[in-house]
């Protein structure tokens, strides 16, 4: 029982490291892209990391 629940946190604590790993690429080359629109660019780096720190706190409560 015990093997059972290590197992399942390991495999979320991967998926979550996976999950944030993807959404650092998805970011950095968002942020890239935008950076060509000004205005856009400000709007869309805020909305990513109000994203980022949901994810985060979310990480947090799970663990």
């Amino acid at each position: 029982m015990v093997f059972l629940l290590l197992t399942s946190n390991r495999i979320i604590i991967k998926f979550i490291l996976l999950t944030s790993l993807i959404n650092y690429f998805y970011v950095d080359n968002t942020v890239s892209l935008c950076m060509k629109s000004g205005r856009a660019a400000s709007l869309k780096i805020q909305e990513l990391t109000e994203t980022l720190l949901s994810l985060s706190t979310y990480t947090l409560h799970i663990l």
